[in-house]
This record gives structure tokens, C-alpha cells and sequence, in this order.
């Protein structure tokens, strides 16, 4: 994992080449805690690019940039490509020459096979940058599912891009404004959401996409186009699908473990981080294997004592971490600069601290996240239909606002997931429809509430046709007609991809741990994706299929777990 930056600077002949130089080594330095262990610069007078190293594979062979064998081609990357190994044996027999065994060798010399389809070839997380000398091209690119960051924006003379916002900073030409939709939907949705930027002018490379930049042109496109549209047959049988799944799992874990640094695992007790391990302890001895989690006081919010009992079934070697509100209050002051962009997820502090507990053991941690979206866990999924229902009989906002202000008149509760937090989310989302429902349950305030806070010049400005703009944006590109999978998609493009995977990219790079999510290998989503529905929900039960793939290997207090955030008990530390 690491950290990349750089800019195509058109303007060579009126430039300061010392002047340029140190903007470049500014933006790489800028993302030092992505990459402790080294830096690479190029420049040719046109293309400017650096990298900062975090070394998990090929130690000492493994620095960047990385080049064809005539230097024509250069990449700056940050990832893991888990399928290198069959990448190197085709290119060479195709004639490459390559010098390493580090995955990022193999993609200059996919560039010059593929060009601009090279990432349909690439198995893993991954945001790249190549420079093509011959036809002086710049092209980026992001992983399936955006697990890596990648921002870019139009400069005077060229375009810049980094891994983070605060590496664009430090470059002159990057714009300063806020963009006032992006304002709106961070306000509404807790984040906000590719390709969009808190700042004006500045994008994201969207998941799956590309960006390619030539003679002053950007074009913008994708290389993946997700959820695929076949399915398994609907009487699929239960002990196939499970066999189906479980193989699926295994395999994504195994291809996983490839490193030359310690590796662990995160649990918590949930159905998902145990599925992980217990893919894992059939490819690697229990014993070898190191598990961490993180540990509360208040009980409520407690997951350690069920990541203890699946450690101890699974006999590995396990840390807890036990986060008091002074712990929390030192990273609180650390946000802005950790998150990088606004980010309204407050456990980013106690993932923060996971990954930091876990750095003093390994760098690189398997994780369970991805889960929930797949296999459809969070409880908002169970409330889906009735929930149509209901909407119906409440009739619209007026009666919903209604509601929720007589509900206003329950004293909040301090307990994590309280029935009350609950019921006030129900009802809140009830006047919305079936899509935009979701994201007032588990986003920040409420659209109207949102529009209030904005200045009036702004909302005027926004005129806003539509409560969550991205989500009718992500709609468009899903053709299932099942409600519920449409729902899980946009869990999956919108909530997963821009507020969890990059809660856990900044919590874990702030760190310089790797995180790796074997339930997000592409093979394994598109699986979940093709199931019958009711091996995923039912009317009363989520994740059906992954209980089935525990039970009997675990206690039956981890196989009927519901499913529960990972918060922290901020009102209470909050009063003292």
C-alpha cells in the first residue's frame, strides 16, 4: 500500500524545473504515513510523478516508479495486484522482460499489451497513474469497487493527481472552493460520494473508471460495469449454493495472504470478520494466525467478549484493544487530517485505534468489510418492504415529520443501537421512497434539515430536484428490477465505496496498515450478487447463507448474532 502524486505540466518551456521539483516532492511528502519506507520521483519536463512506499511484497526489489524496458512507460501505483504471478508468466511469454517479483512490475507492460483496457486484466485494489512517453498520455485508474483513492483536477497547464486531497494542496493551481452540491450531499449522506469532491473542480476517479488525459483532452470512462445481469437459477439448491460461496470465500482469502510482512485479521464477532477467519484457518495453521479487536467499557457497544469466543474456537493468537474516552479525544484532534475530505462517520476513531493497536504486530490485517452490502445485513433490508407498505398509510412527509417530532419527546438513549434510535430512524425515512428511504435510515441529517443549514443563495443555487442526487445517479446504472437488489447495489456503490472503504483507507494508511477485504473480491460480490434472494434474506433473518456456512463451526451465540454497528459511546463520554 502507498501513497502516489504528480501532474503533467504542458507549459515546459516557461517553467522553473526547481520550482516544479519541489512541488512534487512537497505532494509526496505530504503522504509519508501511506508510505514509510521509501520514495521514487520521475520527470521528463512534461510529466512530474512520485511515490511513497509501504512495502508488502518484494522488499527490496520492489521501489517505484516502475518501467517498461525502455523506460517509454512509467507507473506509480498503489494497491495489490493478487493475480501478478499469472500476469508475469503471460507477459513473458509474450516477451517482456521483467526484473522483479512485486506486483506493480507487471503493469507498465500491460499498458503496452492492453493500453487503456488494461484494468479489465487486474485482480485487486488498486489506484494507479501511467505515463506513456511515446504518445504522451497520462491515464489513471481505479479498482472495481474503490477501495483505493485516487482525486484529480484540471491545472493551468496540464492536470494534477494524488491518493489524497491534502497531496493536491500543495500544489498551486489546485482549486480552493467548496462545491456547494458536494456540501449538501455530505451533510445528507455522511460523505460525499465519487466522482464528486468536497472542492470545486476537483474529482474522484470513480470506482471502475479510468481517467485519460492527451493533448489538453479528458476522457472519462469505465472498464467494469456491475451487478452482472445473470443469475443463479432460483432453485439452485442450498448445499450448492453453500458449496458455491464457501469455495468462492476460500479462494479469495488465500489469494489474500501473499506478503513478506506479518499479517492478521480483524474480528468482531460478527457473522462476516468470522467467516473470514474461518476461510483462513483452512489455508494457514490457527495458530499461526493473530486476530485483534477493539474493546469497550460500556456494554452496550462491548463486541469483544463474541471476537474472544470466536478467537479461542478458532485458536489464534488474539489482541484486544480497550478504547477509553482519552484515547478517543487524542484522535478526535487528528480527524481533519486523517480523513482528509469530510468524512461524518465517527467510527472512523475506533477503527483508527484498531489499526493502530494492530501496526505494533502487523501490516497487514484481513477485514470483513463488504459483507453487509452483499449479503444484505444490515437490518434497513428487513425493513424494505414493510416499510412500503407503511409509507403508504403515513401518506407523505407532513404525517412522517409529524411523527418523528411526537417521537422527538422520547429521551435519547446512550446504549448503541437502542430501540428508540431505531424507531426515530424508521420513521424518519418513511415519507421518502423505497431508494431514498435508505439513505435518510443510515445517513447524517435529514435532506430538509440539511437545506436549512445552506445558505439561501446556495440552496438557490443547488435547485435541488431530487433529495439525494447520487442515488438516482447510481439507479440509472442498474438494470435488475428486484427492489432489493437494486437497494444492496447502491449500498454497495454509494454508502460501502465512499463512506466505509474510505473510513478504512485513511484510519488504516494514517497508520501505514494494509487492509484487505476478501468478501470484496470481485469473484465473491458478483457471486453474492447472482444468489437466489432467499439465501441472503429472509423475512426475519440476514445472511442467511453465511449462518449456514458457520453453524456447526461456531457457537450458536456467533451464528444468530444480529447485526450491530461498530460505534462508540459518545454521549456518554460527552457528559462525563
Amino acid at each position: 500500500m502507498c501513497g502516489i502524486a504528480g501532474f503533467i505540466n504542458l507549459d515546459e518551456k516557461e517553467s522553473d524545473y526547481r520550482v516544479l521539483d519541489a512541488i512534487l516532492h512537497k505532494m509526496v511528502d505530504s503522504l509519508r504515513h501511506r508510505g514509510p519506507d521509501g520514495e521514487g520521483f520521475y520527470h521528463d519536463g512534461l510529466a512530474w510523478l512520485g511515490h511513497r512506499r509501504l512495502a508488502i511484497i518484494d522488499i527490496e526489489g520492489g521501489g517505484q516508479p516502475m518501467f517498461n524496458e525502455d523506460r517509454s512507460v512509467v507507473v506509480v501505483f498503489n494497491g495489490e495486484i493478487y493475480n501478478h504471478k499469472d500476469l508475469r508468466k503471460a507477459l513473458e511469454g509474450k516477451g517482456h522482460v521483467l526484473k522483479t517479483r512485486n506486483d506493480a512490475e507487471v503493469l507498465p507492460h500491460l499498458w503496452e499489451e492492453y493500453g487503456k483496457a488494461m484494468p479489465k486484466y487486474l485482480d485487486g485494489m488498486f489506484a494507479l497513474a501511467v505515463w506513456d512517453l511515446h504518445s504522451k498520455t497520462l491515464f489513471l485508474a481505479r479498482d472495481r469497487f474503490g477501495k483505493k483513492p485516487l482525486y484529480y483536477c484540471a491545472s493551468r497547464n496540464g492536470v494534477i493527481f494524488a491518493s489524497e486531497l491534502k497531496a493536491l494542496f500543495c500544489h498551486p493551481d489546485c482549486p480552493r472552493q467548496v462545491d456547494p452540491l458536494a456540501l449538501y450531499e455530505f451533510l445528507t449522506l455522511d460523505y460525499v460520494p465519487s466522482p464528486h469532491c468536497i472542492l470545486k473542480g476537483v474529482q474522484k476517479v470513480d470506482a471502475s473508471s479510468f481517467v485519460l488525459f492527451h493533448d489538453e483532452n479528458i476522457e472519462v470512462g469505465r472498464y467494469y460495469s456491475f451487478p452482472p445481469a445473470d443469475g443463479f437459477p432460483k432453485d439452485l439448491p442450498m448445499d450448492e449454493a453453500k458449496r458455491i460461496v464457501w469455495e468462492t470465500l476460500v479462494a479469495a482469502v488465500e489469494k489474500r495472504l501473499e506478503s513478506d510482512v506479518p499479517l492478521g485479521v480483524f474480528v468482531s464477532g460478527g457473522l462476516d470478520s468470522t467467516c473470514v477467519l474461518r476461510a483462513m484457518a483452512e489455508v494457514v495453521p490457527a495458530s499461526n494466525i493473530t486476530t485483534f479487536n477493539i474493546a469497550f467499557q460500556e456494554e452496550s457497544y462491548d463486541e469483544s467478549p463474541f471476537a474472544e469466543q470466536v478467537a479461542k474456537t478458532f485458536g489464534t493468537r488474539h489482541y484486544s484493544k480497550v478504547v477509553s474516552p482519552e484515547d478517543a479525544l487524542k484522535v478526535f484532534w487528528r480527524l481533519p487530517d486523517i480523513a482528509d475530505e469530510p468524512l461524518g462517520d465517527y467510527s472512523i476513531i475506533p477503527t483508527f485505534l484498531l489499526c493502530a493497536s494492530a501496526k505494533g504486530h502487523i501490516t497487514v490485517a484481513l477485514s470483513g468489510d463488504g459483507g453487509d452490502e452483499t449479503f444484505l445485513g444490515y437490518p434497513t433490508f428487513l425493513a424494505h418492504n414493510p416499510a412500503r407498505w407503511v409509507s403508504v398509510v403515513v401518506g407523505g412527509l407532513g404525517i412522517s415529520h409529524a411523527l418523528e417530532k411526537l417521537l422527538d419527546l422520547i429521551p435519547p438513549s446512550e446504549k448503541d443501537w437502542a430501540l428508540e434510535y431505531k424507531i426515530k430512524r424508521l420513521v424518519r425515512g418513511l415519507g421518502y421512497d423505497s431508494f431514498d428511504r435508505h439513505f435518510v435510515w443510515i445517513g447524517g441529517l435529514a435532506p430538509l434539515h440539511a437545506k436549512s443549514l445552506l445558505l439561501p443563495q446556495i440552496t438557490k443555487e443547488l435547485a435541488l430536484t431530487e433529495p439525494f442526487p447520487s442515488v438516482r445517479e447510481r439507479l440509472s446504472c442498474v438494470a435488475s428490477q428486484d427492489s432489493i437488489r437494486k437497494a444492496s447495489f447502491l449500498y454497495l456503490s454509494l454508502y460501502l465505496r465512499d463512506g466505509v472503504l474510505t473510513k478504512v483507507d485513511r484510519a488504516s494508511m494514517a497508520v501505514a496498515l494494509e487492509v484487505r477485504s476478501p468478501l470484496l473480491d470481485t469473484r465473491m460480490v458478483e457471486t453474492a450478487f447472482a444468489l437466489p434472494l432467499r439465501y441472503k434474506i429472509s423475512r426475519t433473518q440476514t445472511k442467511v447463507i453465511l449462518r449456514e456456512l458457520l453453524k456447526g463451526k461456531v457457537s450458536e451465540t456467533i451464528v444468530k448474532r444480529p447485526k450491530k454497528g461498530f460505534g462508540i459511546p459518545l454521549a456518554r463520554w460527552f457528559r462525563g
